[in-house]
């Protein structure tokens, strides 16, 4: 049962994570969007670019320092992975598609 509550705040705080984030960044006009899935190399950096705070958070992971302290710090391979997976779906994805 502590591992069931513990899931429903892991998920309670990741729905407040993402309100907080979406309500905050600064929104995504049509034509920045039409532009990266055509392959506009500076449009699709501007989307990775206000997704990058995201993405952070999502990478966060607690290490220990030599010193046996806990510390958050961004795992490079989990950024990198999301990343490039956001980049990979901006550029698959179809706007005209029912």
């Amino acid at each position: 049962m502590n591992k069931f509550k513990t899931e429903n705040d892991d998920i309670k705080q990741l729905n407040q994570m993402r309100k907080k984030f979406f309500s905050s960044r600064e929104k995504l006009d049509k034509e920045t969007v039409l532009a990266a899935i055509s392959g506009d190399t500076i449009a699709l950096m501007e989307i990775v670019n206000i997704y990058e705070p995201y993405i952070n958070k999502l990478s966060k992971r607690i290490t220990i320092d030599e010193y046996g302290q806990y510390k958050e710090e961004v795992n490079e391979t989990v950024k990198r992975t999301l990343t490039t997976s956001l980049i990979s779906a901006i550029m698959k994805f179809n706007p005209y598609k029912k």
